[in-house]
């Protein structure tokens, strides 16, 4: 993630964890293109790419994906944890990561219905 998110720099990198299909207890990191329209402050997957990761996992529904699969993104620009943007895009009940550049920092977050 940290390479990736070096490369893309100063754009947001974007990808998926997900559990790997070969060795138990064992996750794949994915990079999926950030297709945002100002990809300076912001990232947005690529639904299709999404979907056939999902597809090449085996994870069928949304149960399945809220369980195994982490959303990551990179913060090149400095600032650690989730930005407003951020929290205001995330989905109910999917986890989250982020990923501070320049200190490689990562935060976890979840957005929760009570």
């Amino acid at each position: 993630m940290s390479n990736w998110g070096q490369e893309t720099a100063p754009n947001e990198a974007c990808g998926l964890w997900i559990p790997a299909t070969n060795i138990q207890g064992t996750h794949d990191l994915w990079l999926v293109d950030n297709i945002a329209e100002d990809p300076l402050k912001s990232y947005k997957m690529d639904m299709v790419d999404v979907s056939q990761l999902m597809e090449r996992h085996n994870i069928t529904g949304p149960g399945e994906f809220y369980e195994q699969v982490i959303v990551w993104h990179t913060h090149p620009s400095g600032m650690v944890g989730p930005s407003k943007g951020d929290i205001d895009a995330s989905m109910f009940n999917v986890k989250y990561m982020v990923m501070t550049i320049p200190s490689q920092e990562v935060v976890k977050y979840e957005r929760v219905r009570w």
